[in-house]
C-alpha cells in the first residue's frame, strides 16, 4: 500500500500513461492468489482489500489500498500474495511489469524510483506489525482512522469497508470495535454523516479535547 512518493522524480508521471485504466464495482475481484503477478497497479478511486484466506476458512486482511497507494509488489511471474477485492466503485490504473521493464531499462531514474515505493512498502508493513502489537483496541481503532483511512480534524473520511473487514485487519471483535466507535462519537472524535459508514469527521483524543475545552 505505498503511496506517492515525494521526490524531484516522479516515476509514475512517466509510467501511468503506459497503463490501463480499469474500473471495477463492489466485491469484483481483481486478482486472486493463485495467479501469477504480472501487473503494478495504483488506485486512483475508491478502496481496494488484500486479503489473504486460510484452509480453514479465517481471512487476514494484509492491506487497504486507498486513492495514490499503489499495490501489487510481487516479482513478475511469482504467486500473488493474496487477493485484491475492490470495497466499491473503483478506478485502478495497471501497469505490466513488460512496460515497467522496458521503461526501467530506458531511464535509470524509475529504477530508483520504484525501490523507493517498495521500500515505503516495507517501512509500513514494519510500522504496522510494530504499532498493533503494541496498542489496546481504542488505539488500534485510532491508528486505523488516522493512519489507514487518513481521517484528520476538518477532513471527511469515507469507510467502505464493514466492521468485519476492520476487525480482521485489526485484529479485533466487531463488538469491540463498535463499541470503540460509538465511545469516539460520544467524545466529539466521530461525527457520523448518513447510516454508519461515513463520517464527518475524525479527530484524535487530544483535538476532541481541545475542542471541547
Amino acid at each position: 500500500m505505498a503511496r506517492q512518493i515525494k521526490s524531484e522524480f516522479d516515476g509514475w508521471s512517466v509510467l501511468a500513461h503506459l497503463g490501463k485504466n480499469c474500473r471495477y464495482e463492489a466485491r469484483d475481484v481483481l486478482y486472486t492468489s493463485h495467479i501469477p503477478a504480472l501487473c503494478l497497479f495504483r488506485v486512483v478511486e475508491g478502496y481496494i482489500k488484500i486479503s489473504r484466506y486460510f484452509p480453514d476458512g479465517r481471512c487476514q486482511i494484509l492491506s487497504f489500498c486507498g486513492p495514490g497507494d499503489y499495490f501489487g509488489f510481487e516479482e513478475k511471474g511469482s504467486q500473488r500474495n493474496g487477493e485484491a477485492e475492490a470495497l466499491g466503485q473503483s478506478r485502478i490504473i495497471a501497469v505490466d511489469h513488460a512496460a515497467l521493464d522496458r521503461a526501467t531499462n530506458a531511464d535509470g531514474r524509475i529504477a530508483t524510483w520504484r525501490c523507493s515505493i517498495l521500500s515505503a512498502e516495507v517501512r509500513r508493513s514494519q510500522n504496522l506489525i510494530l504499532a498493533l502489537g503494541r496498542m489496546n483496541a481504542d488505539e488500534k481503532v485510532d491508528y486505523f482512522l488516522t493512519h489507514v483511512v487518513r481521517g484528520g480534524a476538518g477532513r471527511e473520511i469515507h469507510l467502505p469497508m464493514n466492521l468485519t473487514d476492520i476487525g480482521d485487519f485489526l485484529g479485533l471483535r466487531i463488538e469491540t470495535i463498535s463499541r470503540t466507535m460509538s465511545r469516539m462519537t460520544r467524545l466529539g472524535m466521530l461525527q457520523r454523516v448518513k447510516g454508519t459508514t461515513r463520517f464527518l469527521h475524525y479527530r484524535t483524543r487530544v483535538e476532541a479535547h481541545q475542542l471541547a475545552a
